[in-house]
């Protein structure tokens, strides 16, 4: 008692009795719910009337308005005499709210009612009860549709904060490799080999946390290689190579260069070996030979090509590389290692060994003669190489390197064939030697047989090994005499 409601007047009875109602459907707060609520009164059975209907003169009860009910106590008091009157006959509930509970009552029956049907539906295998699941996966894709049919619209809330938990979550990430250091180590973007580059060229040398200079440029190179960014990946290489400080030494920098004429050849080939290209890649090899060693650049070009798969254009490099340094070994031996390697075995007979012996210092020959022997063994046949090798040995008899590098190939050639392999241990331990050498093959024979050998000729070894320590020290006693 004494609390200030809000009701509205329903009806107003010929005894002078009236219905009010609490419920939220008599206060409509905009022009399309009452006018539903208006459509609603009109097909009730005359139940209720509208707000602006004036009460019949017939009725000694006032009518008072709604805003009139709030503000004037006295009317609050006449409607309290009212209820009470309802009270006795049973017709208006407690507080006189009768009608407001007979709505309440109702709705509550038509959710039970809905409850039910929805129940039976589901028993009967009805359509209208599909798994709930399907329903959330319905307004899921819906959902998804008006996001997309938004298109350039505003973004939703959901879009927008789906963002936000994304940026946030790069940013963490971030940090956590900032804190831990990850970023040194494996660097994710632009910003990270920024700082690597300027860290770089402060660093006197690399470490296990920095490394050098040129490592950071091929790595920020090769990133954007794996974004398809090519002119990106140019200029960071451009960038690299025109850096001044950070660089170790000059091996350091001349890295930097050969990585860029890797780039370049790379995408000379794979776009069909264009004019354009050929000749970027010609004015990149002649730049990077008039800031480096010479020879070196054009020993690295010679791997660049062939590495891309061009044999052609690796085979011309090659050719003018030993044109224009036919002095050096290097050259001759790496000259004849792509044409062994790449089937070209008469061109490396005939013309590259031939001209390497004759071009070359006589000192460096038998580093040459070794090297095409060994390549013989590997790509082409076994008679040669041991031909190569027995002419060496004719006139350095005593160079236990040649020696070795020989056993070395001819063992691994002739694995399932052990009497080829003795035959040159049975040479070998007949020369005059110092015992420090003769230990040598003796002790390589010995380890021969036990691994593809037998017990028989195991123990002949041995024996001729007593045969050579005891015809030793005959020797010494006969010398001490």
């Amino acid at each position: 008692v004494g609390t200030k409601v809000r009701c509205r007047i329903l009806s107003v009875k010929d005894d002078g009795k009236i219905d009010i109602g609490l419920a939220k459907k008599y206060f409509p707060e905009d022009d399309a719910v009452a006018e539903e609520v208006e459509d609603e009164e009109e097909d009730s059975d005359d139940e209720d009337v509208e707000m602006e209907e004036e009460i019949p003169e017939t009725s000694d009860a006032p009518s008072p308005s709604v805003e009139e009910s709030e503000e004037d106590e006295e009317e609050d008091d006449a409607v309290e005499d009212v209820s009470e009157e309802g009270e006795d006959e049973g017709e208006v509930g407690q507080f006189g709210f009768a009608e407001a509970e007979k709505f309440a009552e109702e709705e509550e029956d038509d959710e039970d009612d809905d409850a039910e049907e929805k129940e039976e539906e589901a028993e009967s295998g009805s359509p209208s009860a599909a798994p709930a699941h399907d329903a959330m996966e319905d307004s899921d894709v819906s959902e998804d549709e008006e996001e997309q049919k938004a298109g350039s619209g505003k973004k939703s809330a959901r879009q927008k904060a789906r963002e936000r938990r994304e940026q946030e979550k790069e940013t963490r990430e971030v940090e956590l490799a900032n804190a831990s250091g990850d970023w040194k180590r494996n660097p994710r973007g632009p910003d990270d080999f920024e700082r690597l580059v300027l860290m770089s060229c402060s660093a006197s040398s690399s470490t296990s946390d920095m490394p050098s200079a040129s490592e950071v440029w091929i790595q920020y190179m090769g990133y954007w290689m794996q974004m398809a960014e090519v002119q990106r990946a140019r200029e960071c290489a451009e960038r690299g190579i025109k850096q001044r400080l950070g660089f170790r030494d000059e091996q350091d920098r001349l890295n930097l260069w050969i990585a860029y004429l890797n780039l370049e050849a790379h995408i000379c080939v794979e776009g069909g070996r264009k004019k354009e290209a050929l000749k970027r890649v010609e004015n990149l090899f002649k730049r990077a030979a008039s800031y480096n060693d010479a020879k070196k650049v054009h020993m690295a070009m010679c791997d660049v090509w062939s590495r891309a798969g061009a044999d052609d254009l690796a085979l011309e490099a090659y050719k003018r590389t030993a044109e224009k340094f036919g002095h050096s070994k290097k050259v001759w031996m790496k000259y004849l290692e792509f044409l062994y390697s790449t089937g070209k075995l008469s061109e490396a007979r005939q013309n590259c060994l031939p001209r390497a012996l004759r071009l070359t210092d006589k000192r460096k020959h038998s580093l040459i003669a070794t090297r095409a022997a060994k390549l013989e063994y590997k790509y082409g046949t076994v008679e040669r190489g041991k031909t190569i090798f027995e002419s060496l040995l004719a006139s350095q008899p005593k160079r236990l390197d040649i020696w070795s590098v020989y056993l070395d190939e001819h063992i691994n050639a002739n694995k399932e064939d052990a009497d080829a392999v003795r035959s040159v241990f049975d040479r070998a331990v007949t020369l005059k030697l110092k015992p420090a050498k003769m230990k040598f093959f003796f002790k390589r024979w010995v380890n021969f047989e036990q691994s593809y050998g037998d017990e028989e000729h195991l123990d002949l070894v041995k024996e001729k090994a007593r045969e050579y320590v005891m015809a030793l020290e005959k020797s010494r006693r006969a010398d001490d005499i």
